[in-house]
Parts: C-alpha cells; sequence; structure tokens
C-alpha cells in the first residue's frame, strides 16, 4: 500500500467535502458553540444580580469574539480548499504537507472530524506536528503554516521577468558581460528577503535538472569530498553522530549529502545568501548560452568552452 497516496487522497477528498458543504459549521463546531455558550449562561444565571449586571458587557463581547473566532475556522477551511483546487498554487510544498502530519490534522478539520478549542481566549485546534507531538495552534498560526507552503508566485514571476531582462542583454551586440553584483543584488532584495523562503527551497522555479534549489544541492553535494568542502570529521560528528566511520577523503554518498543539505537550510546566517548565489548563477549560466560572442570577420573571439558555460559556485557571500 502506498501510504503517502492514501493520506494525499484523504486531504483531497476532505477538501472536496468541504468545497461541497451544505453548510458553514459541521456538527462538530455547532457542538463545540453550544458547549461553549451553555457553559456561559450557566456561569452568567448562577451569579449574583450585581455580578450579572457587571459581567453583562463582558459576556457580549465574549459572545462577538467567539462568533468571530468560529467565522475564522470558516475563513481557513475556505482558504485550504482554495489552494487545493488551484494547481497554480501548488508544488513540491505542498505535495508534501498534504501527506505530513500536519497537513493530515488540517485535513481532519476540513472534514468536520476535529474539535475547535478555545484556549486563552483564542480559538484554534490540536496540531499534530511533524516531530510527533501535538501542540495547540491558534486560526492565525495554522493559516501561517499553510501559506508557508503555496507555491510563490510572485516570485516566480520576478525570476521570469528577470530571466527575460537578461536573455534582452545576452542578445545585444557587443562585448557586455554579466553584471553578477546587479543580478544578485536584485535576487536578494526582490525575492530572497520578500519570498515564501520554504518554497524557494524546494519548489520549482526556474527548470534545473534537480527541480530545485534543495534538490540542485544535494546533487552539488554528492559525490564530492567532504574535505573538498573544508569539513572536518569533528564537523561531521557535531551535525550527525552516525557519520563517525565516514571518511572526509570519501565522495558524499546520496543520504550524506541529504543530512548536510538539511542541516545547511537551517542555517539562518547563510541560507538566504545560498538561495540569491543559486538563482543568480542560473540567470549568468543562462546569459553565457545565449551571449553573442564578438565577432571580427570570419572569426569569433572570446568563444566559451562549455565547461565555462556550466560552471557554477555553491556558494557567494553578499558584501
Amino acid at each position: 500500500m502506498d501510504i503517502t497516496k492514501t493520506l494525499t487522497d484523504f486531504f483531497d477528498r476532505s477538501s472536496e467535502n468541504w468545497t461541497n458543504r451544505s453548510h458553514d459549521y459541521p456538527k462538530i463546531d455547532q457542538a463545540s458553540q453550544f458547549e461553549y455558550l451553555n457553559n456561559l449562561k450557566n456561569d452568567y444565571i448562577t451569579a449574583s444580580k450585581e455580578k450579572q449586571t457587571n459581567k453583562n458587557s463582558i459576556f457580549a463581547q465574549y459572545i462577538a469574539d467567539l462568533k468571530a473566532g468560529f467565522d475564522g475556522t470558516v475563513e481557513l477551511k475556505d482558504e485550504v480548499s482554495m489552494i487545493n483546487n488551484s494547481s497554480d498554487l501548488q508544488d513540491n510544498n505542498w505535495n508534501k504537507f498534504k501527506s505530513s502530519p500536519m497537513g493530515q490534522s488540517v485535513a481532519s478539520i476540513l472534514n468536520g472530524d476535529q474539535k475547535a478549542v478555545l484556549k486563552d481566549g483564542n480559538l484554534g485546534y490540536d496540531i499534530n506536528t511533524d516531530d510527533g507531538e501535538t501542540k495547540f495552534m491558534t486560526i492565525y498560526d495554522i493559516k501561517k503554516l499553510v501559506n508557508e507552503n503555496v507555491y510563490d508566485s510572485s516570485s516566480k514571476n520576478i525570476l521570469n521577468g528577470t530571466m527575460d531582462y537578461v536573455k534582452t542583454l545576452a542578445m545585444q551586440e557587443g562585448n557586455k558581460e554579466f553584471d553578477v553584483d546587479d543580478i544578485f543584488f536584485k535576487i536578494k532584495n526582490e525575492i530572497v528577503k520578500k519570498g515564501n523562503k520554504k518554497s524557494l527551497i524546494f519548489d520549482t522555479l526556474v527548470p534545473t535538472e534537480g527541480g530545485s534549489f534543495y534538490m540542485d544541492l544535494i546533487n552539488k553535494l554528492e559525490g564530492t569530498a567532504y574535505e573538498a568542502l573544508g569539513i572536518t570529521e569533528e564537523m561531521l560528528k557535531i551535525v550527525d553522530t552516525s557519520l563517525k566511520s565516514v571518511n572526509i577523503k570519501d565522495g558524499i554518498n546520496r543520504e550524506e549529502a541529504t543530512i548536510i543539505a538539511d542541516e545547511l537550510i537551517k542555517n539562518k546566517d547563510v541560507i538566504d545568501d545560498y538561495i540569491t548565489n543559486y538563482f543568480t548563477m542560473y540567470m549568468k549560466n543562462q546569459f553565457d548560452k545565449i551571449k553573442i560572442p564578438p565577432t571580427f570577420g570570419d572569426r569569433i573571439f572570446g568563444e566559451k568552452t562549455a565547461s565555462d558555460n556550466n560552471r557554477t559556485t555553491i556558494y557567494r557571500k553578499s558584501s
């Protein structure tokens, strides 16, 4: 049995069930509302006349907040269903999210299987995390979680525009070189600093062999010697104790490359520059492939070899 397909199908069915609903609130949420309002009523009835008078405005605000909270659950479910029905908002991240523990919790919410919980005045749900824990998340937090897994179409559009600009420059006659610093600055400030970081790392925003920054990084690392990357045996022990037997002079295998990549993307001090460099070097490689070389008669000067065109770097520190 393909467990990933089974989990994904459950998410899709839950999304479809919500889209085709006949009422805004499923029975489980209606029961929750009745429970909270009934508790409020009992509190009011058992209070003294004086306390009832003092609590009138408090109870009115509580009821208003409770309604707003349950309205928020409807908005959350509408948003998730809209994303799941929009292919242009989905890529690697979204597909992986649907079968994850967190995604399955969201599917249960869509399906009306999970009760909304009121905690510290905030309405939310108990969500299963990817590390096996369960934690309370407010509606706002769940929306944020969902949107972190949406495809970054805005960054994709900027990258497409930048690529068109680069192609235009490359097709102009003359000996104009690719301005690495200019493109690096543009990508860093307009995409990496403003975009959905998770999408920039895992989704396909430019057509490459690996299909994403993450997979291209793993492919780049695989086969490279640890020693060539400046990685010592002491560093390996810190990253993962299971790599104790690794010879730093040997080539990195697929499993080891994945472990290194996973640790690298957690490093907030360098990941922005890695991502920026990745997209900058992609632009440069495209520029070099289509650039019109200077000519003199029938001779072509400055013709680049295939190795020159494919040359790239894995990291470039921003200034």
